[in-house]
């Protein structure tokens, strides 16, 4: 909803088609709302959060590298608990890191120093919009071979950000979103009663959008029809 909202604001967004998408975003808003699936969905921000204190439960306060600065780092900006501390590490959108560290009670880091800090945290969340590795094997090797700790590592990125060999590493735990797959059905699970009610919700919004297209699509033929037989 959030990517549709941003695209509808661009001016490539087709203007013909703009109402009905103001109108479709309105209605899956009262949806999620008057479902109560709003207040029960979790974003995966909230399921590794979740994952990480079980794993950690032991350390206080629980250090984690965020590399990448999008709506996932946002995310967990929003959701961390109090006992964890968020640094952000970015190349491009530096400022926005430093914004979202002093939310988070960490630091802002270059992109480049990521190596340096493998050393001195607990976990490591990448979530960039590369097209290829951000965190490479032989970067942050060197620093990984000093730890005493396990370093958690979760790539949330599609195409991934870290690459898999580092799964190899004995003190690395390496997730993606493949293998946070079983966590997330769980999650979803006890969503289905919500499903449910959202499926009728959706089935009776439909006829509401369908019946104003429809009236859309009636005046737009009636004022082609106008124009034309005015400028005949």
């Amino acid at each position: 909803m959030a990517q549709l909202q941003n695209w509808l604001k661009q001016e490539s967004f087709p203007a013909q088609f703009k109402k009905i998408w103001l109108a479709v975003l309105a209605e899956a808003s009262d949806i999620r709302r008057s479902s109560g699936i709003e207040q029960k969905a979790t974003n995966i921000a909230q399921v590794v959060l979740s994952d990480l204190q079980q794993k950690l439960a032991y350390k206080q306060p629980k250090e984690i590298l965020m590399v990448g600065t999008g709506k996932i780092a946002e995310l967990f900006t929003q959701q961390k608990p109090d006992d964890v501390i968020l640094h952000f590490a970015a190349r491009k959108r530096f400022l926005k890191a430093k914004q979202l560290a002093q939310q988070s009670g960490g630091q802002a880091i270059f992109f480049e120093a990521i190596g340096e800090r493998i050393e001195q945290i607990d976990a490591v969340v990448s979530a960039t919009a590369s097209p290829h590795y951000v965190i490479k094997k032989s970067t942050v090797l060197p620093a990984i071979r000093q730890r005493q700790n396990p370093l958690y590592m979760y790539d949330l990125a599609v195409p991934r950000d870290i690459e898999p060999d580092l799964a190899a590493v004995p003190t690395v735990v390496l997730r993606d979103l493949d293998s946070l797959s079983e966590l997330l059905m769980g999650y979803n699970q006890a969503l289905q009663p919500y499903c449910q009610s959202v499926e009728t919700l959706i089935e009776t919004s439909l006829s509401r959008i369908e019946g104003a297209i429809n009236v859309y699509n009636h005046y737009s033929r009636h004022a082609a029809v106008t124009t034309c037989a005015q400028a005949g």
